[in-house]
């Protein structure tokens, strides 16, 4: 993805649809984020712009160092969920 796409997109879509990052614990370590966008983006690696653009430089360094895998999800996390949706959400990734 382009880096003119990505500031585009973080530009236009992420003002009005807010990315939540779920952090799923398995002994207490994170081994899986969910990332929320409301929108279907496909081929986000690592080295994109828009994964720059979503996580900071620590939390890529965590995910890195420690093989934390990534799924997006184009469902959206909407401010009147409950625990239980989001927990549905997460089941249907």
């Amino acid at each position: 993805m382009s880096k003119q796409l990505a500031n585009n997109i973080s530009n236009t879509f992420f003002d009005i649809n807010p990315i939540y990052k779920v952090n799923y614990l398995v002994d207490g370590l994170i081994d899986t984020i969910y990332v929320f966008m409301g929108k279907k983006i496909t081929n986000v690696g690592k080295e994109t712009d828009l994964f720059e653009t979503i996580f900071t430089e620590e939390e890529n360094e965590i995910i890195t160092t420690n093989k934390i895998h990534v799924v997006f999800s184009e469902q959206q996390i909407h401010p009147d969920d409950t625990i239980g949706v989001i927990k549905l959400k997460i089941l249907k990734k």
